[in-house]
């Protein structure tokens, strides 16, 4: 049987999410989320001030993961495999997404179980959930209980038009769907762009990985095209499409299309190279 950790101090520190002090090394945290689904009333961290300590202290890979980790049920048994995490508009972790079989009649099923219900081992990739064939119809991919006002982004806050296209979500018409929640693995692989200097769009390259920490989303991980000297990244999350923030908006900034960052060329360029083996966390 595994040896377990519960992530109550985690748990914690979502429920105290929105009223988290500013830091320069860590996310700014947002008062609302606008009508779009990108974050409002952000504070743009400045690339001067923006340090990798505490998220290399506590961070964690989402791609790592997603890809790496195993499910393990209640009774210690291995049941599946973490297939994605879904993260509300305001960044905070809602709920991982697991595959799991083995021990059910209908086969491989998808389920997606609350942060707070979910367990990671010490010293191991894998993680424990209470998901069992009695309990498996509590925990469908699209619920109710992972949106709403307990999480600070207002009520009724529904998955997007992608993750129902991808059937990931099922069941849903386009006009239920709220301020974006959405899947981890929608942001990697993204195209992402800096600023111009007269705020037309500049391609930059493309987000590799997303850093979760303290039971929110801490950072993108760029992989930087070879005419910004290649390497990756990180920088503060700003929502799912990046900073909107007002400028530049008949460019498309903040609209989903790209991940956009708000810097400009001379800002990233004294940025340091991200350094994987410096991760510590287990989110």
């Amino acid at each position: 049987m595994l040896t377990r950790t519960s992530t109550i101090a985690l748990l914690a520190a979502i429920a105290a999410a929105p009223a988290m002090a500013q830091d320069a090394s860590v996310a700014p945290t947002t008062e609302g989320v606008a009508p779009g689904g990108t974050l409002a009333a952000q504070n743009i961290v400045a690339m001067d001030d923006w340090r990798y300590d505490e998220i290399y202290a506590g961070g964690m890979s989402a791609e790592e993961f997603i890809d790496e980790y195993e499910v393990y049920g209640a009774a210690g048994e291995e049941i599946g495999d973490v297939e994605d995490v879904i993260v509300g508009a305001d960044g905070r972790i809602l709920a991982v997404v697991a595959e799991i079989g083995g021990f059910i009649d209908i086969g491989d099923t998808h389920v997606a179980v609350p942060w707070d219900e979910v367990e990671m081992a010490v010293g191991e990739q894998a993680i424990t959930i209470p998901v069992t064939e009695d309990t498996i119809d509590d925990y469908g991919v699209f619920g109710t209980g992972y949106y709403g006002d307990d999480y600070g982004v207002g009520g009724d806050v529904a998955a997007t038009g992608a993750v129902v296209e991808q059937e990931v979500v099922t069941g849903l018409d386009d006009a239920e769907l709220g301020p974006r929640a959405y899947r981890v693995s929608e942001i990697i692989g993204d195209y992402a762009r800096i600023r111009g200097d007269d705020d037309t769009p500049r391609n930059y390259g493309y987000v590799n990985d997303v850093i979760l920490s303290e039971g929110r989303v801490q950072a993108v991980v760029v992989s930087a095209d070879t005419a910004y000297g290649r390497g990756a990244y990180a920088y503060p999350y700003y929502g799912p499409y990046g900073y909107a923030g007002g400028w530049g908006t008949s460019y498309g900034y903040g609209t989903g299309a790209y991940y956009d960052l708000p810097y400009g060329e001379s800002e990233i360029g004294g940025a340091e190279p991200f350094e994987y083996e410096r991760l510590g966390g287990d989110m």
